[in-house]
C-alpha cells in the first residue's frame, strides 16, 4: 500500500471548470494514456466526441465528491 498521504495537485476546479488550456492539457495527456492501451480506431471514436465521456465521467465524480464535502473548498 501507499506509504504516504495522498496530496492533491490540483484543485477541484481544474477537473470541474477547466479554461481552454486545462481542458486541452487534459485532452492530450487522455489521448496519449488510451494510446497504451486501446488502438488507433478506438481512440478516434472518443476524439470524435471531444472525449466527452471523459469529462462527463469527471463532473460526475468529482461533483458528488464536493456534494458530500469529502474536498475541502479551496482557498480564495
Amino acid at each position: 500500500m501507499y506509504t504516504a498521504p495522498f496530496t492533491p495537485k490540483r484543485s477541484i476546479d481544474f477537473f470541474l471548470r477547466p479554461g481552454k488550456k486545462e481542458k486541452q492539457e487534459m485532452v492530450d495527456t487522455i489521448r496519449q494514456d488510451l494510446l497504451r492501451f486501446l488502438p488507433p480506431a478506438e481512440i478516434s471514436i472518443f476524439e470524435t466526441g471531444g472525449f466527452s465521456v471523459f469529462f462527463d465521467a469527471l463532473n460526475a465524480v468529482f461533483g458528488n465528491i464536493r456534494g458530500i464535502n469529502l474536498i475541502a473548498p479551496e482557498k480564495a
